[in-house]
């Protein structure tokens, strides 16, 4: 138990700094929507940072406790910036993650 609390003590100390990078990123706004933006931000990277360290410590091959802070922090520090991505960098990764037929 104390292994998996250690981990997500750690997730969340690099979401919690990514959140507040990317809410210095963001224009600004009231204390309430502040608040807000980080929470939502760092409820979502605790959801999914351990997947994508997963799938990148698999490609390294390494340790995946190794990759919780950077990819917590990385995630979160993109705040809104997620819907700039393009769709179609998106797309192809998927592609080649699950082997699309196109």
């Amino acid at each position: 138990m104390l292994p998996l609390a250690s981990a997500y003590a750690v997730i969340a100390a690099g979401a919690l700094i990514g959140a507040l990078i990317g809410l210095y990123r963001r224009a600004p706004c009231s204390a309430g929507v502040s608040i807000a933006f980080v929470l939502i931000v760092w409820f979502a990277t605790m959801f999914c940072a351990v997947p994508i360290a997963g799938w990148i410590s698999s490609y390294f091959q390494q340790s995946v406790t190794w990759w919780f802070f950077p990819v917590s922090l990385l995630v979160a520090s993109i705040g809104e910036d997620w819907l700039k991505l393009p769709l179609s960098f998106v797309m192809d990764a998927l592609k080649k993650r699950f082997g699309g037929s196109q």
